[in-house]
């Protein structure tokens, strides 16, 4: 049931967006009881009891039809797929989005349903971390964030190149961020993670950020 994803309390406060979220994530379930979710988040490097501890405290889970869609119109309708689910929350906790990261990765490796830039994932202990005024990091992927968070570093996860949530931008000043997009290029040569972090940067710079840019060290991601 979709109750057990999170509590009703935190879910959109507009019907209709709430709606259509659910039905798009389908029926979710704890990582744990889906063996092949295990299997996918090991592979990515989380297989200890630690690292599925933070798993479950992040609000991960497991969905058999993610991204579904019934038909409308000419376009047909389309039964979702297995997925890892990653949590998009805002500032005070509400769901408003989903990242799903497909097992099956022979077409798209994942895909988000709801506003992307109304929310982040975020790490257990990250929102309180930033009002406290201690340096959080932000990440392109929820497994980057996770990654930083076992090793003690707090991290938002903007699910993809750059983008922030206004509320984000709002408790800027005075803050200092650790902006660790992935180490890599685009199409063109261009380092596209370094793309993403400047353009964040000038955001929260200008808002009275401060921004650090922090590496992979010989790797693409985290």
């Amino acid at each position: 049931a979709i109750e057990r994803y999170h509590a009703p309390d935190c879910l959109p406060p507009d019907a209709g967006a709430r709606a259509q979220l659910l039905h798009a994530c389908g029926p979710l379930c704890p990582l744990e009881e889906e063996p092949a979710a295990l299997r996918y988040m090991a592979w990515r490097g989380f297989s200890t009891d630690e690292s599925q501890k933070l798993l479950r405290a992040a609000g991960l889970r497991f969905g058999k039809e993610f991204g579904r869609r019934d038909a409308q119109g000419e376009k047909a309708a389309f039964p979702g797929r297995p997925a890892v689910v990653f949590p998009l929350r805002d500032a005070v906790g509400e769901l408003v989005a989903a990242q799903g990261r497909f097992l099956e990765t022979s077409s798209r490796r994942f895909q988000t349903e709801g506003p992307r830039r109304a929310g982040l994932f975020q790490t257990p202990g990250a929102m309180e971390a930033l009002e406290r005024g201690e340096p959080v990091a932000i990440v392109e992927a929820p497994i980057d964030a996770l990654s930083l968070a076992l090793g003690g570093l707090p991290a938002f996860a903007t699910c993809g190149l750059d983008g922030l949530p206004e509320w984000l931008e709002s408790q800027a000043y005075n803050r200092t961020f650790l902006l660790a997009q992935d180490n890599d290029s685009d199409a063109t040569g261009k380092a596209a993670g370094d793309r993403g972090a400047e353009s964040i940067a000038a955001v929260l710079s200008r808002l009275g950020g401060t921004c650090r840019r922090f590496r992979p060290v010989a790797y693409k991601d985290w």
